[in-house]
């Protein structure tokens, strides 16, 4: 079966205006239905100068006649224009895929990202130097490494303890007083050197702009005609709904950075039951402990259970999680889309977030959201199109014993352009409908003028359905093993035993055809 890059474009409209004199190019991106994209890195091939697209799709350069731009974007091979008027229209043909990622697509996918992230402002303030107070420089630190995050080494020269003397955080842009100044769970110190050995600013690291690492093993099997783990539209798709995310950063460019890093191919397992004890052991096997610092870690599998169940995260704010969608589509495995929401899904466990909201009550319509069931396998409708997120906003709570059929959701503006997908007595999703103004909450053809009372989203309960918050905002980076520098002891030796005694119920395939 064929997949097509779920970012692929037959054109991509770049229009620039360039003023040579100033020897500055500005410009807009976007996709072929003039979409503007952001994110997309562009650089002057030759030189250290660099830029990304903003929101809107706009960027500004300095370059000038006749200067190669190499443009990037996530899944996409790097390609090179010259700037030689005010208006360039760029095509970009993207392949077809046939295979799951192996190691050799991997890194051919990631060495142009990486090289285009080096030339961007906040990854240059801290690559290719070592710092003074470099925190793996055993001149500097009595023990390999640092300490655990609770255990800063404050002094006089770093006075936030993150391995950074105050005078190099100048240079770079953090803030001395602030161990992790982008909020993503890693010290200051460990994104522009090492931690445990790992490089992490070789890897992409900023501590400007968000990061999440993810080390990725995976089973394969060949009658899985769709594969068991990821190909490059998957890891495009991924990366596209943390890089979209409305989230500030110091460096000013919003989104998150998620670094997918593919590990090895792993004994296949038909089944890991019990769950606990299967990863635990796999983990042990495959997982250098001194990573736990940095990665969540996760296993694209077969399957864990007879329900077929979509993937499973061990608990809510742990550090690991595996997709098992192999029995999915009779066994030839999970679509693009299926594995790229139950990834998003998953992680979104790991970093703090439920099925409901703030709690587990499932198919809400006052929660739209990968999380929610409604939209993990297929995305959001936004205005006609499709896209795996986050809830990016507050909503209100429902009553179901006092619903206003009049009033909807009741959230104002904030659902214009969006359509919910709400699920019916009978335990089905309907098609999407529009999130702003009136809804049929009992689902009987008309729009009632008092209130009603409704089980509406089918949990056999009349009760109140409680407000949901933007959970971009309320992401906890610091989960699980992230951010403790070094290794608890029996992290891989008893797993299971600090895993969730209540496991997750997660997303069956029966449950999602069924809709």
């Amino acid at each position: 079966m064929y997949h097509k890059l779920i970012l692929s474009m037959c054109v991509l409209l770049l229009s620039v205006s360039a003023i040579f004199a100033q020897n500055k190019v500005s410009g807009k991106v976007t996709d072929e239905k003039g979409t503007p994209l952001a994110g997309v890195t562009i650089t002057v091939k030759g030189s250290n100068v660099g830029t990304q697209t903003d929101q809107k799709g706009n960027f500004t350069i300095a370059a000038k006649k006749n200067d190669v731009l190499r443009v990037n974007y996530i899944g996409l091979t790097a390609t090179d224009y010259v700037v030689s008027s005010a208006n360039i229209i760029i095509k970009l043909v993207a392949a077809n895929y046939t295979a799951e990622l192996n190691q050799a697509m991997y890194l051919k996918l990631v060495s142009s990202q990486l090289q285009a992230l080096k030339k961007i402002p906040a990854y240059t303030n801290n690559s290719n130097k070592a710092f003074s107070s470099d925190p793996t420089n055993p001149s500097h630190n009595a023990v390999e490494g640092l300490a655990p995050i609770n255990e800063l080494h404050i002094t006089p020269e770093d006075s936030d303890g993150d391995g950074l003397s105050d005078a190099d955080e100048l240079k770079i842009g953090t803030d001395p007083h602030n161990p992790d100044t982008d909020g993503d769970g890693l010290l200051d110190g460990w994104e522009v050197g090492t931690i445990n050995g790992i490089n992490l600013k070789s890897l992409g690291a900023s501590p400007l702009h968000k990061d999440i690492f993810v080390q990725m093993d995976y089973m394969t099997r060949a009658s899985a005609t769709n594969g068991l783990g990821p190909n490059p539209n998957v890891i495009a798709g991924i990366e596209k709904a943390f890089s979209d995310a409305p989230v500030d950063n110091p460096d000013g460019i919003k989104g998150i950075t998620i670094h997918l890093i593919l590990g090895q191919q792993i004994l296949y397992q038909e089944e890991l039951n019990p769950l606990d004890d299967a990863f635990a052991a796999i983990k042990q096997r495959y997982f250098n402990p001194l990573r736990g610092a940095v990665f969540h870690y996760m296993v694209w599998a077969n399957n864990y259970s007879p329900d077929q169940s979509s993937g499973n995260a061990l608990g809510i704010g742990t550090s690991d999680f595996v997709v098992t969608l192999g029995d999915w589509n009779n066994k030839d495995g999970g679509t693009d889309d299926e594995k790229i929401g139950t990834f998003i899904h998953e992680l979104g466990h790991n970093l703090g977030l439920r099925h409901g909201g703030e709690e587990d009550t499932n198919y809400k319509p006052n929660h739209v959201s990968v999380m929610n069931y409604a939209y993990q396998i297929t995305g959001i409708n936004y205005q006609g199109n499709y896209f795996f997120s986050y809830q990016p906003f507050d909503l209100p709570a429902l009553d179901e014993s006092h619903l206003s059929e009049t009033k909807g959701i009741n959230a104002g503006s904030t659902l214009q352009g969006y359509n919910l997908i709400l699920i019916n007595p009978g335990g089905n999703l309907n098609d999407p409908i529009p999130g702003n103004g009136s809804i049929d909450f009992n689902q009987d053809g008309q729009i009632e003028t008092g209130t009603i009372s409704a089980d509406i989203n089918h949990d056999f309960y009349i009760g109140i359905l409680a407000a949901t918050q933007n959970e971009w905002a309320r992401l906890q980076y610091k989960c699980g093993s992230i951010g403790q520098s070094i290794v608890v002891a029996g992290l891989t030796q008893k797993l299971a035993k600090s895993y969730h005694s209540d496991q997750l119920k997660e997303l069956t395939e029966k449950m999602a055809k069924s809709h």
